[in-house]
């Protein structure tokens, strides 16, 4: 597959991924699910602290990309609390053990939540403001228990009140027999449908890398 062809195929899958996650977040907010989260009981929780730069902390759904990224930690979860300790994200487990509600603090401060909600193959993921407005958006993509593409996207409203996203994260995973990871797709889009109708293709939407996975032991240390 050329260059042009690939980014035309990345970007109008992650367009069709990032309406898919509008549209059931708009749904998850028009029937208050988000409000109902929290009056569940959680069956446990746990705290991470000294995470950086990386969606949902020490549970990045990304297996790499704290080691694609420069400086980014996912932290520590922590055997127990003191309120000493900055928090950088707490979760909350159901009774099925779980993460349903994630908190996200910066500077110790509580600063947003995120809802986990599964559906067949995907797991999706929405912080919404208290406006009941989508900030962030994630979708996880599962087949056999492994994980195969994952998006994540900053979203916010235009003025004609519809939701956009002009920097979006998506990476796509490939196995070996054995289902071990061996590399995988990072994919930074510009996701401006307007832009890609007018110049015909996506190559300058689309920023592509390929990885290699190195591994010691059965243990992911880095990538090439």
């Amino acid at each position: 597959m050329n260059n042009t062809d690939y980014s035309n195929q990345v970007f109008i899958s992650c367009q069709q991924l990032f309406h898919e996650a509008i549209e059931y977040g708009l749904e998850f907010v028009k029937k208050q699910s988000h409000k109902a989260y929290h009056e569940i009981n959680p069956q446990k929780i746990e705290y991470c602290a000294n995470s950086r730069y990386l969606h949902r902390g020490f549970y990045c759904p990304s297996p790499v990309f704290d080691k694609v990224l420069v400086n980014s930690r996912r932290g520590k979860i922590l055997p127990n609390y003191r309120k000493t300790i900055q928090l950088t994200h707490r979760y909350f487990y159901n009774q099925d053990d779980k993460v349903y509600l994630i908190e996200y603090f910066s500077n110790g401060a509580a600063e947003a939540y995120e809802y986990i909600v599964e559906r067949q193959n995907k797991r999706f993921g929405f912080i919404i403001d208290d406006f009941g407005v989508l900030r962030h958006i994630s979708i996880e993509e599962y087949h056999q228990g492994k994980i195969i593409t994952y998006m994540h996207a900053r979203c916010y409203l235009s003025t004609d009140d519809i939701y956009q996203s002009l920097n979006m994260h998506h990476e796509q995973y490939y196995y070996d027999p054995q289902q071990k990871l061996t590399n995988f797709d990072l994919n930074l889009i510009f996701l401006d449908e307007e832009e890609y109708k007018k110049l015909g293709n996506a190559i300058s939407l689309i920023d592509h890398y390929n990885y290699r996975v190195v591994y010691e032991g059965n243990q992911i240390i880095g990538v090439t």
